[in-house]
Parts: C-alpha cells; structure tokens; sequence
C-alpha cells in the first residue's frame, strides 16, 4: 500500500515562544511582565502543507487585566495567509495571566507571540 505523501512527513512546531522581552507593559508601571499560561498549539493547515509552505508569523495581542486576549492581529506575516490564520486562532485560545504593575495589581499588557511552522522529511 501506498501511502500519501504528507504521511511520510513529520510536522515540527516550535510555537508560542515567549520571553519576558517580546511582552511590553502597555503602562510604565508594572515590573511583572503578562505570562503565557497555557498556549494553543495551532494545526499545521492542510492547504499550506499540500503547498510544502512554511514560514513564522508574529502575533500580536492586547492581554487584559483579566488575563484574556483581545485585539489579537498578525504583526509580522509569513507570507501565506493559512499559516497567519492558524497562528491567530491559536493565541485567541490561549491563556494568560495578566501583568502586574508595581504595587501587583494586574494590568493591561501587549505581547508579540513568534509562530513557527516548519516541514521536515
């Protein structure tokens, strides 16, 4: 039996990078920067796998006080809109624990999250 061609393939994702640099406070005052909790781990699209496409998409999103996403939009694309997609989706599941300003009350904060989507055979 022959199998498909993409089930010879093994996916590697290296996503939802985050380090404490690429999170900025949206206010001055707060030394604990929004922490990445639990990050979605988006599926590689089938048509951008049909196409052997790859590429890092940066996100960017708005972390409320509460913790949740919002404002979640492509930053920096990849080159192939399946993948920004996919990358967006996954930081709209994702969960945050808010910034904490001076005092450690929680506040808003932005984060840029690096997507990674390579092939490899």
């Amino acid at each position: 039996m022959v199998l498909p061609r993409l089930a010879h393939r093994t996916l590697r994702f290296a996503g939802a990078i985050l380090c404490a640099c690429l999170l900025q406070p949206a206010y001055a005052a707060g030394p604990v920067p929004a922490t990445l909790l639990e990050a979605a781990v988006p599926a590689y699209p089938k048509a951008a796998l049909r196409a052997d496409e790859e590429g890092t998409v940066h996100v960017r999103v708005r972390v409320l006080a509460t913790g949740e996403p919002v404002d979640v939009r492509v930053e920096k694309s990849s080159g192939v809109r399946a993948l920004d997609e996919a990358a967006v989706a996954a930081v709209r599941r994702s969960k945050f624990r808010a910034a904490q300003d001076a005092t450690g009350e929680p506040v808003e904060s932005f984060a840029t999250v690096p997507f990674q989507f390579v092939l490899q055979d």
